[in-house]
């Protein structure tokens, strides 16, 4: 089980390459039409990157100021505007043509 958890633990680094491609698959959705659930979507996705970055790359042995707290913290809203995204996306999306 410890070996599982560590294999796991040590798939860290690819959150961060997937929420920016995350985010710019979120800017070709804007691009293509669905402005606001493609804005949604990348910047959810980039805030997300942004604050798991901070957080994962700071030196642990200095407390982070209020500023860098901050953006640490925008992996929670970033995440959040994202799910909103998706499911605006998915609301919004045209109907399924039949026989096509």
């Amino acid at each position: 089980m410890e070996t599982i958890t560590q294999l796991f633990q040590s798939l860290d680094f690819l959150i961060e390459g997937f929420s920016i491609l995350i985010a710019i698959s979120g800017l070709l959705i804007a691009l293509r039409g669905y402005k606001i659930a493609g804005a949604l979507i990348a910047v959810g996705s980039g805030l997300h990157a942004l604050g798991h970055f901070l957080l994962v790359h700071r030196d642990l042995s200095v407390d982070p100021t209020a500023f860098e707290s901050l953006l640490i913290s925008t992996m929670f809203p970033g995440l959040l505007l994202l799910t909103i995204g998706v499911c605006y996306l998915a609301l919004t999306l045209q109907a399924p043509r039949h026989g096509a």
